[in-house]
Parts: structure tokens; sequence; C-alpha cells
């Protein structure tokens, strides 16, 4: 069982305790009274925790004491040194009994008013608070399941995490979430953190549950939770293919080599910022790749673009400014799934470029029917709360950034480097994955699911790809999700989207579609989509 804290009330004192100061009648101007002091108890063994804050930054050390209510005398328990900022009571404490603590400063002869807080200690066996019950690790995030423990409705109104460098209470806290309102009629809560919350130097964190009631704060001890490294780049050998009338506006390269011992075809495209633009294209009507290009003028390179249903384009996308709304998205496609029929407030991936070439990759959400890029994806969990808003604490605020050609895809696949899709689960059952943020159907997630796939992606010089595979063929068996992410990293790609697939995976280059012909050739034409993504010429 994972150890439990709390914090019942304090009473921070402005009057010098009997037998705790050596001042007086004042405060020394010098030593400044620790401050936010928090009484806590663990839930294993019972013993009183003391932790505390240092406004001033210049003391010698701490004196910690307390007293039975009732009595006169305080009691010293210990000195400390100055970076001390906890302390656990290993004396002997009555349970059921209410003492007060006291924390002052010290520097040379002089001491502070002592922060003094009154606290009933709890048998330890009937402990109440907030427990962590188990952590889960990935690369693209840590997921946390907690549950309130002995606490009334009064005292678990609302829950969340903290988490920390370090496992001192005192730490800096690098974020505090709050769970979503809507814990789906459980008792506790089942959280995920996307790995794009987290400093890209940690290798490890503590994470604390916290409960808030009405008048009550219970927090638990920290759990620690290494952090996975990230996918390795998977650099292919890529042979160039660039027709002569493209060169020095696009390069184009082809590959048959083998991805992870399976046979693999894909091909890229980079353009030459200088010579060539990215824009899109979106038809009235459901259009091939081919026919979309004998309209388009200019055009170097093209490949299909977003989802879309009949003749919609699903998801947010730019055209002069951001357009369109994320609708909820179902928790799954399949009919006799159990999540079929439940709404989540859902992000999609969003790509997007201004007119002077600045590309970048967010994730895409509306609210009130208005549409916003945000920098992190809503972390939602298959079956466990949901959130109803996107709130700044989760997603961050939305970017100040506007697009003019854009089109949402899913998932991201790289941002900043970091890899926020995984296939690991978190319970029995399909489609259960600890990031699945964006609830991507059956047939595009999954860890034995390698369709074709098209994507596109941001280099670190500010260059955009344009990549395709093809799968679900004996020459070329695709790729998965985690795959794709590599391969772009293996590109030079910072950030990427994927796009489309399926059927829909189409390359287009001067005039020529370089993948799938054998099914171009028995159907006359590629399928007809919504929309479409290229280069070119300025």
């Amino acid at each position: 069982m994972k150890p439990l804290s709390i914090h019942v009330y304090s009473l921070l004192l402005l009057l010098a305790v009997a037998g705790c100061s050596k001042s007086a009648d004042s405060q020394p101007e010098n030593v400044i009274m620790p401050e936010n002091l928090s009484i806590t108890q663990s839930m294993e063994t019972g013993r009183v925790i003391l932790s505390w804050s240092d406004p001033n930054g210049s003391v010698d050390g701490f004196e910690v004491s307390y007293k039975p209510v009732g009595t006169e005398q305080y009691v010293a328990l210990a000195k400390l040194p100055a970076d001390a900022r906890s302390y656990v009571v290993d004396q002997e404490i009555a349970p059921d009994a209410s003492y007060y603590f006291a924390v002052a400063a010290l520097r040379g002869d002089s001491r502070s008013y002592p922060a003094t807080s009154l606290y009933k200690v709890i048998k330890a066996d009937a402990i109440k608070g907030v427990r962590i019950l188990r952590t889960y690790a990935s690369h693209a995030g840590v997921g946390v399941e907690y549950e309130p423990a002995n606490l009334f409705v009064g005292e678990r109104k609302s829950f969340g995490l903290i988490v920390t460098r370090t496992p001192e209470e005192s730490a800096e806290p690098i974020l505090d979430i709050p769970a979503p309102a809507d814990l789906k009629g459980k008792s506790g809560c089942m959280q995920m953190i996307p790995i794009t919350r987290l400093p890209k130097d940690a290798t490890e964190i503590y994470v604390r549950a916290y409960a808030l009631g009405d008048k009550s704060r219970y927090v638990s001890e920290p759990s620690k939770v290494v952090l996975p490294e990230q996918p390795a780049a998977i650099k292919l050998d890529w042979k160039e293919i660039t027709p002569d009338g493209l060169k020095d506006k696009v390069e184009v390269y082809s590959t048959t080599s083998t991805l992870n011992g399976r046979p693999f075809n894909a091909w890229y495209a980079v353009g030459n910022p200088e010579k060539s633009r990215i824009k899109r294209n979106d038809p009235s009507t459901n259009t091939s790749l081919t026919e979309q290009a004998k309209q388009l003028s200019k055009a170097l390179v093209l490949v299909n673009g977003s989802y879309f249903y009949m003749n919609t384009t699903l998801g947010i996308y730019g055209h002069n400014g951001l357009k369109g709304v994320n609708q909820s998205l179902r928790g799954s496609l399949r009919t006799k799934h159990p999540e079929y029929n439940v709404m989540y407030h859902a992000m999609r991936g969003f790509f997007g470029v201004t007119k002077e070439g600045d590309a970048r990759v967010y994730w895409g959400g509306s609210e009130a029917g208005e549409p916003h890029l945000y920098e992190h994806p809503m972390p939602i969990l298959l079956g466990e709360a949901r959130y109803d808003s996107y709130l700044p604490e989760i997603v961050g605020k939305p970017v100040e950034w506007v697009p003019y050609y854009g089109l949402s895809g899913g998932p991201v696949v790289l941002k900043d480097g970091r890899v926020p899709v995984d296939f690991t689960p978190f319970r029995e059952g399909d489609e259960y994955y600890l990031a699945n943020f964006e609830l991507m159907p059956y047939d595009i997630f999954g860890s034995d699911i390698r369709p074709d796939r098209t994507a596109v992606g941001v280099r670190e010089d500010g260059r955009i790809v344009l990549f395709v595979c093809d799968g679900r063929i004996p020459e070329s068996k695709g790729a998965d999700l985690v795959e794709l992410a590599q391969i772009m990293k293996g590109l030079g790609c910072k950030d990427a989207l994927n796009l489309d697939g399926g059927g829909s995976t189409n390359m287009w280059v001067s005039g020529e579609i370089v993948n799938h012909k054998d099914i171009v050739a028995a159907t006359g034409d590629t399928r007809a989509i919504k929309s479409i993504i290229g280069f070119f010429e300025k």
C-alpha cells in the first residue's frame, strides 16, 4: 500500500510561544518566521511529518518543538540544518491527542517567532486522506491511479496531481494538474500526464495525489516514476529520385529498406523554402488526388490530407485563419465496445504554415464553436474520468499563432522531438491505451496496425517533409505509429503529424503517382478524397 499524507488544519501564530523563543518582545528583523507549515501523517507508519518553507533564505538552521494541548512548556525535538524543509517526528506521540507543533528559524544567537500548527494525531489504521494505487511510465507520459481513503464527500470535492523533481514536499512543483470534475461515478481517479508537459531533461519525477474539501487538503506521499527513454530515430537507406524539372525546388527520395525485419517501401519529399511553398487544397466535393493536381497550377509534390467523412473535412483546418470545429469523439468505433456511445471532448493533431513559411504542429480543439490550437493534448484515458473543457492547467493557453494554410490529422507522432503515442495498456480489454490521447480508431492505432501512412513533419531547420509509405501488401508491410515517429525523427523532424492513410495514401510527383502503382493501374485512378497538401512553385 502506498503511503498517504494529510493536512487537517493549521493556526499560524504571530505571538511567541512559551518556552520556544528567546526573544521577549519582538521578532528579530534579521530572522523571519518560517511559512506554510503543514502537518501530515504517513499512511503506512502513522508518523507525523512537518514541512515548511523559508521566505528569508538566509538562516543558520531551524528548531522543531511540540507540546500537548493543555500543557505550558514546549519540548525541543530537533535542531536542523539551513536546507531542511521537513522533519519526521520519531518520538512516541499518542493517537487521538492534539498537539501544537512549532518550527523557528535560527540565525546566530537570534531566533524567529515560531510558525505553529495545531494537529490532532490519528490512529495509523484510521488515517484519512488520498493514496496512490499505481503509477504507469511510458515514453509518451505518466499515468497515476489514486483514490481517497476514509474521506467524507465534503472532504473530497476535487482531486489532482502535483509533480516535482525531488521527493521533498517543499520542492517546487513542476505541475499542479486538476483531475476532471466528472469522475464517472468512481470514488478515485486515473489520470494521465502527457510527456509534453514534463521537462525534456527529466529522467525521473515524483508524483503526489491530492484531495480538496471545503476546509481540508489531503496530499499523498510521493511516488517516484522513472521516465523511459524516448524511441530512437530510424534511419533508412534513402535514394534520391527527384525529377529533373523539380531540382532546386524540392528533393524526393525513396527506399525499399526493411523496417524492423519487414519489407518496406516509402517515399518522402522536402521543400526548398527559397523556391517552393506549402499549400492545401479542399475542393467542394471529394476528388481524386490526380484530378485535383490537374486543376492546380505550379504543383510540384502532392499528398492526401485530412480525414473526411462523406463530403466533409473532419476537424480544424487553416485557410487564411483557423476554421472548422472538432466534434466530440466516440470512445470507440466498435459498435459492441463499452465506450461506443460515450462521447469525449477530445483534440486532434494539426499542422499549419504561415505565408512566410513558419510551419508548426499543435493540437486543435474548439470551445463554444471557436477553433484554437494548443501546445499539449487532452490527456484522455478511455473509460476513465472526462474533462469537459480545455483547462489551461491541462493543455496550456491557446497559442497566439495563426497559420494561413493548415489541416487536421492525427495523432501527433512527434512534438519537440518526443513521441506522445504509445501502445501500453492500462486495463483489460481492447483500445485501453495509456497514450491514445486523440482517440484514434482501432484501424489506425495499435502495435499491430501497420497500414499505408501519410505524414507531414517539420525539421529542426524549419523545412517541411511530406512522407508516404505502402502497407498491407507483400512488398511493403507498413509502419505502426511509433515506427512512423521514429522514421520522421530519422528524417530530421522535430514535429510530425500522421494524416489520413490506408487507401487514401498517395504521393503525386510532377504528374506521376509514385506509390501503389498497381492499385492505380487496376482502378484507373486514386481514391476520391476531400483535401490535399503539397509543395508548389513560388
